[in-house]
């Protein structure tokens, strides 16, 4: 009984450990390399999260506004100027940024 939860215990924990390790990392380091999260490629940016490519195939998004717990308040060059499939977008009130050519 113990052995079994204990091992239902141990992706909780880890879970938490990456969720933890993520958001550690955005405050105290910038992450220029883009890394893939659900739909969306992102980068970590100053304690916030910068969507740099859309990857996803649905038609109509609506941009979280957070991430791994981490605020998204960026949406980067070209970020959406693959996505052939996407003809609606909703975008959060907390983005700070929209760059040039994102769309």
């Amino acid at each position: 009984m113990k052995n079994k939860k204990k091992l239902l215990l141990l992706p909780f924990l880890t879970a938490v450990l990456l969720f933890l390790t993520m958001y550690c990392i955005s405050f105290f380091c910038d992450i220029k390399m883009p890394l893939a999260v659900s739909d969306y490629k992102i980068s970590f940016n100053e304690g916030s999260i910068t969507l740099v490519e859309y990857v996803g195939e649905d038609s109509e998004l609506i941009i979280p506004e957070r991430i791994l717990g981490i605020p998204v308040k960026h949406i980067g060059p070209h970020c959406f100027s693959k996505a052939q499939t996407v003809i609606s977008i909703t975008i959060p009130d907390k983005m700070t940024k929209i760059d040039d050519r994102a769309f």
